[in-house]
């Protein structure tokens, strides 16, 4: 009897999780697809830097509420016309590919309900053999602790979404329960435990070549002559409430776009540029009664990382100081030199909003009593 065949190929799919730098890690796999197809690694040259859409119009069921798929105005036949094509153009990209591996990123591929999950299996597994390719599979997934998590969503909510804070943090509080759980409990039972790997993103970041060297490291590659690309970094806090407080109610709750959303006056697209660019507080948007109450909702996920991955995370104490460093002298500074890029009704909603917003009893910086020329 011969002995059982190794694979041709393995299959890595990083599924996220949102929020831990899948956007720089994707941007640094695209910007360098030459040198890891000479490494052996194929990432895909047809789809763009991130393959979240492929993933779902691929393997969702619900393909045709993807926000991306709603902006670009395509419904189920075109959504399954351009799936078809790019699943096709997949097995022909491993056909003619002569390295080991093949990599997949798209952090809303951790949005798959069980059943889709099984799908991108059963799907990978008939392309795979349809071109005589003999498969194992990878899956890695990046952790963050729930609080800095739940800050950084609704930073990008506000920004790219056009959500109100207000709106955007109970909605991730209100869905942070049992999430690693799930995403765990979909993937492995479509994969095998032995293939599904979680990694802490706070270790990742401090490992050397920060969290892009780690993810390299955990695909087999050395980082020297990676050039790193960051990408989709977050706006500071202080610029995210402004923006928040220009939002009217109900602007973004659906999950829309910019484009979509209603603000109190007109920002325009050097307006967002500046302020964007404005130096200042980061993850610092959950009060510590919301810092706790998303940990009460995730629990039981905490001990599940910790049995499962040794994955441990601190959670806050009543009666703690929450940190606050917004409005401090780095924001003041690229505030003053801002205002004149601004145009007339941006600047004087953001002067109103800085004299008239409520104070933070612990925080240690404030405008009150700044001069701001």
């Amino acid at each position: 009897m011969s002995e059982k065949q190794g694979p041709d190929k393995t299959i890595i799919l990083h599924i996220g999780l949102h929020k831990t730098g899948t956007s720089s890690i994707q941007a640094t796999l695209k910007h360098n697809q030459d040198v890891l197809r000479d490494r052996g690694v194929l990432y895909p040259g047809f789809l763009p830097p991130n393959h979240s859409q492929f993933f779902i119009n691929a393997f969702s069921e619900r393909a045709e509420h993807y926000h991306a798929n709603r902006r670009q105005g395509l419904d189920a036949a075109a959504i399954a016309e351009r799936a078809s094509e790019q699943m096709d153009r997949l097995g022909r990209a491993l056909s003619r590919f002569g390295g080991p591996t093949v990599l997949l990123s798209g952090e809303d591929a951790c949005t798959l309900q069980a059943p889709e999950v099984t799908q991108v299996r059963s799907r990978l597994d008939a392309l795979t053999g349809s071109v005589g390719v003999n498969t194992a599979y990878r899956v890695l997934l990046y952790t963050r602790n729930p609080a800095a998590f739940v800050s950084s969503a609704m930073q990008e909510n506000v920004k790219g979404n056009g959500m109100r804070l207000e709106d955007s943090r109970e909605l991730h509080i209100r869905n942070a329960a049992g999430r690693y759980r799930r995403i765990y409990e979909a993937w492995t039972t479509a994969f095998g435990e032995d293939a599904v790997e979680f990694r802490c993103f706070e270790t990742a970041c401090k490992a050397p070549g920060g969290l892009i060297g780690d993810f390299l490291g955990r695909i087999g590659l050395a980082d020297d002559g990676i050039e790193h690309q960051l990408s989709n970094e977050g706006i500071s806090d202080e610029v995210t409430q402004f923006l928040s407080s220009l939002y009217l109610p109900g602007s973004g709750a659906g999950h829309g776009r910019l484009q979509d959303c209603q603000t109190r006056i007109d920002l325009t697209p050097q307006d967002r540029d500046t302020l964007f660019a404005l130096r200042g507080s980061k993850g610092d948007l959950l009060s510590l009664d919301d810092q706790i109450r998303t940990w009460d909702a995730v629990a039981d996920d905490m001990r599940f990382l910790q049995s499962r991955f040794g994955i441990t995370y601190e959670r806050p104490e009543a009666g703690r100081v929450a940190r606050n460093g917004k409005f401090g002298p780095d924001f003041l500074h690229d505030l003053a030199l801002a205002l004149p890029r601004l145009s007339a009704p941006t600047c004087e909603a953001l002067l109103h909003y800085l004299l008239t917003r409520p104070v933070d009893p612990h925080s240690s910086t404030d405008t009150n009593g700044a001069r701001i020329t």
